[in-house]
């Protein structure tokens, strides 16, 4: 009955959250692709420091199919990886101390401007309030971007003296980011004076007919839901493209987060925000209209689910080595 429960808790919440970046799907791709960069002692260490989550009970040895939950151990830590990465979703619909606790909404994101024109840039330019600082906290706080959310989990995770129930709830943090970084509608938003005053919250103000907006059409590249198998034999598929491959063995050269974001970016503005999408934007704005919903191309969808695919493969190539260097094996 518990396990009835938490599945229902988590349709429902996936089919209310259309905010959420990657679904489930693809955040356990991401996992399952940087958990084969682990050596086994290295994918031992990193479940047995899960285990020491404040909630890992709940949340993950309950939630655990019961196959796997009397199974390899190989298994049962795999699909811990992956619902850690799924964990600073879930949180969302966590209610009173639990929510409070736990759940960090700016930590997702970080609206970097994109101006609708360049009107729109003269006027807001130095008024807007937004958080895009590369500099982390020396501790975390409520407030933090995605950039430096990611910064203090790798240093918490990293330091000894850091209790084990914070690292345990800093690497689900860490594993969820990472994937988070490579999803372009993560690292900015479209700004105007008229239709976008406090930004298009990442695309979820843009409204199109294929899904109720473009934040939640880049989040469904991936898919929605996968079960364990699934997602890592979507994993394996898409590492065993050798162009997918090669991307994700040249990203590893760069683990630093700001050229995360900086990539994502930069893909934003030229394929999820491209001229399919800010071009009837541009026009409804300089008519007095309002925000219109757009009817993307076969061609925009192609090439975004292409996309989807790339940033996915170097997300986790790149979570995998930043694990290599913090994660302790007791070695």
């Amino acid at each position: 009955m518990s396990r009835l429960r938490v599945l229902c808790v988590l349709v429902l919440a996936f089919s209310a959250s259309p905010a959420w970046a990657w679904w489930d799907a693809g955040h356990k791709i991401i996992a399952a692709i940087a958990f084969r960069q682990l050596s086994a002692e290295q994918q031992q260490a990193t479940f047995e420091l899960l285990k020491a989550h404040p909630r890992w009970q709940p949340d993950f040895a309950e939630w655990m199919p019961e196959p796997l939950a009397h199974g390899d151990i190989g298994e049962q830590a795999e699909w811990s990886f992956m619902q850690a990465a799924v964990w600073p979703d879930i949180v969302r619909d966590f209610e009173g101390d639990d929510k409070t606790t736990y759940h960090h909404a700016t930590w997702h994101y970080v609206n970097i401007p994109l101006f609708l024109s360049d009107g729109d840039r003269m006027a807001l330019s130095g008024k807007l309030t937004v958080n895009v600082s590369t500099q982390p906290p020396p501790e975390p706080i409520e407030a933090m971007n995605i950039i430096q959310a990611t910064q203090v989990a790798r240093t918490l995770i990293a330091d000894p003296a850091t209790p084990p129930e914070t690292k345990a709830v800093m690497l689900t943090w860490l594993l969820h980011l990472v994937g988070d970084s490579h999803q372009p509608m993560h690292s900015t938003a479209c700004f105007s004076q008229r239709l976008f005053p406090e930004g298009c919250r990442g695309g979820n103000s843009i409204k199109t007919k294929q899904r109720e907006n473009l934040h939640a059409l880049w989040d469904s590249l991936l898919g929605e839901r996968l079960g364990y198998r699934q997602a890592r034999n979507e994993a394996l598929k898409l590492m065993s493209d050798a162009e997918l491959k090669a991307a994700g063995e040249r990203a590893v050269k760069s683990l630093d987060p700001v050229q995360w974001i900086r990539e994502s970016r930069e893909t934003a503005e030229a394929v999820a925000l491209g001229p399919e999408v800010l071009s009837p934007l541009r026009a409804a704005d300089r008519a007095g209209e309002k925000i219109p919903t757009i009817a993307l191309t076969d061609e925009y969808l192609s090439h975004a689910g292409q996309v989807a695919k790339r940033r996915a493969v170097e997300s986790g190539y790149r979570l995998g080595a930043v694990l290599k260097e913090i994660v302790a094996t007791g070695e």
